[in-house]
């Protein structure tokens, strides 16, 4: 599922350390149930492929592929953040 995200042959990029420090921080965030929407706002312009995708584009990509998003949903699920750091260390 989360392949299908990506457009064009377009592919997750490498992340600094930085970069992946702060995405995997707000992954713990979220599987803590810690309040994240800070973080989330920090982080989500984080260019995250090749095509210049920011991880904020992605997630709506993935929100807007299911078939019933709810209202005001929005956050992905972990899982598509997980995927991301590992297609990541893929490169």
């Amino acid at each position: 599922m989360c392949r299908d995200l990506l457009l064009d042959g377009d592919r997750i990029i490498t992340l600094d350390a930085p970069h992946k420090a702060d995405l995997k921080d707000y992954i713990n965030m979220r599987y803590q149930r810690l309040p994240a929407l800070v973080k989330w706002q920090r982080i989500r312009s984080m260019c995250i492929t090749e095509h210049g995708v920011t991880l904020w584009q992605m997630s709506e990509r993935y929100l807007n592929s299911l078939n019933a998003r709810a209202i005001g949903m929005l956050e992905s699920p972990v899982h598509l953040f997980d995927w991301i750091i590992k297609e990541s260390e893929k490169n």
